[in-house]
């Protein structure tokens, strides 16, 4: 007998992959996004789960599924920059840096973000501006009292660490932990 197909668009019951350790199986033989394709909105509640590394996870599958991922769950997913969570806040910190080449879910994100918090909005604006791939200007908001552009700060300048390491190289020196440890969180991710 063959293996059983899930139809596509059919929910999946995450709770019972995460407990039988599925989900955390198919993360780290790179196929989880798979499940996931057809129904990428089922990856929203999971940027808010209490496992940082199920949250990991999400991050990653909706990063490999990006172009298919409606722009509403790209805005759930970059809202959790704002999070208090920090585990969090570095997951979505990672999709932000490598969702670069699809600057239109960013577009398309802005599109739907009537009711969520304004900076989120403003921060994705700057980030699609020329002033965050010009080095100068990710320092100047690195150094912003505003915590949400300096995570938007932490992406364009890991982002561009190709091109100019500085920026990211002062954002890991920086006094303020949160923005150091997700400075460092990026490296990894890094190609």
């Amino acid at each position: 007998m063959g293996r059983r197909r899930r139809r596509a668009g059919a929910d999946i019951n995450i709770d019972r992959m995460i407990e039988s350790g599925e989900f955390s199986q198919k993360a780290a033989d790179g196929s989880l996004h798979e499940v996931f394709r057809g129904r990428t909105e089922q990856l929203a509640p999971l940027f808010f789960h209490d496992n940082p590394r199920v949250v990991h996870d999400a991050m990653e599958a909706t990063l490999l599924l990006l172009p298919d991922v409606s722009a509403s769950v790209f805005l759930q997913a970059t809202s959790c920059i704002t999070d208090s969570n920090n585990s969090r806040r570095s997951s979505a910190t990672m999709l932000l840096t490598h969702a670069w080449p699809y600057r239109e879910r960013f577009e398309a994100a802005l599109d739907c973000s009537k009711g969520i918090d304004p900076k989120i909005a403003e921060g994705i604006k700057w980030y699609l501006s020329d002033e965050a791939s010009n080095a100068d200007s990710i320092l100047s908001a690195l150094n912003s009292d505003d915590s949400v552009l300096q995570r938007f700060a932490i992406a364009a300048s890991a982002r561009s660490a190709s091109r100019d390491g500085k920026p990211l190289q002062y954002a890991m020196q920086m006094k303020d932990e949160g923005v150091r440890s997700a400075a460092r969180s990026v490296i990894p991710s890094l190609p």
